[in-house]
């Protein structure tokens, strides 16, 4: 089974997360998505983030009753900093035959390099990238950081076309603080957990 690996921080899951999944699955690029909150992201190690266990209960009633779309806990398993890396080889390991693709946005794409292991990360994974509005990724951007073999793989990862979300974790959270209607782009459920878990208040 072909498996996209959509790992975030989820912070909080909203309707953007799941409309991209969506429309990857009816492209046929999958046959589920991997939904995996991370345990403490590498360049939001400074930020105040909801709890693992909070995002994960988020992200479980985002994509409940949804076919084809499973959430991990995988990050937590090993605890400390999440490499996308590690993770990766320990639900191959898991599921050894399975397929795994890694599903990231733009942005990350640009900064791909730097990442830990790059290298051998994409020697064994195949690596899928959605444009985020205001994050293009050209050509010359990739042949800056890789050689024209690799930068060409990546740059052929890149899904044409899909609908762009114009909305993010942080600015759903400004609203939360702000009282301002998110109807439409936080699932009902998520926003009832988290009003009775208080989160993002302050």
């Amino acid at each position: 089974m072909r498996k996209i690996f959509y790992g975030g921080t989820f912070d909080p899951p909203h309707s953007g997360h799941i409309r991209l999944a969506e429309a990857v699955l009816e492209r046929g690029l999958a046959d589920e998505i991997v939904f995996a909150p991370a345990w403490l992201p590498p360049h939001k190690r400074d930020a105040s983030i909801a709890s693992f266990e909070d995002r994960m209960a988020m992200v479980r009633l985002a994509t409940e009753g949804m076919e084809h779309f499973t959430v991990s806990d995988v990050e937590s398993r090993k605890g400390g900093v999440s490499y996308t890396i590690d993770t990766l080889h320990r639900l191959s390991a898991e599921f050894p035959e399975d397929r795994f693709v890694l599903l990231i946005g733009s942005d990350s794409l640009a900064q791909l390099y730097s990442w830990f292991r790059v290298g051998q990360l994409v020697f064994e994974y195949e690596v899928l990238t959605y444009p985020r509005p205001g994050f293009d990724v050209t050509m010359e951007m990739l042949l800056e950081h890789w050689d024209p073999d690799w930068a060409g793989r990546l740059y052929s990862g890149i899904l044409r076309g899909l609908p762009a979300y114009e909305v993010s974790s942080s600015e759903i959270r400004e609203a939360l603080r702000t009282g301002r209607s998110l109807e439409g782009v936080l699932d009902r459920k998520v926003l009832e957990y988290i009003k009775q878990r208080r989160l993002y208040e302050h």
